[in-house]
């Protein structure tokens, strides 16, 4: 009998309720666990107990206050991370990357 696959798990930091509602819906279609975190200040305490195989940042903050998630993330985890930014500021994209995300898609 072959080995069932563990299912991947994803840790979504998201602050708008009806963005996260799809996200979830989407991704379990998909068979992928998904642990939903509405609060950025709450993040890594729950990256921590969850240990997720990718972290996916989708928040609606001035870039100031991503960018420090995404640095302190970084520092303590290896784990890939995507930023969706909801704007395209050069500057500010090329800030994301910096601080450590594998991926920004505006």
């Amino acid at each position: 009998m072959p080995k069932k696959k563990p299912a991947q798990r994803i840790l979504l930091i998201t602050n708008t309720p009806a963005t996260g509602v799809l996200w979830v819906q989407t991704l379990q279609q998909q068979k992928i666990d998904v642990i939903l975190e509405p609060d950025p200040s709450n993040a890594f305490d729950r990256w921590a107990k969850e240990i997720p195989d990718l972290i996916v940042i989708d928040l609606n903050l001035p870039v100031g206050r991503i960018l420090y998630l995404v640095k302190n993330l970084r520092r303590e985890s290896i784990m890939p991370i995507l930023v969706l930014i909801h704007h395209g500021n050069e500057n500010e994209i090329l800030e994301v990357y910096d601080e450590g995300a594998d991926e920004c898609i505006v």
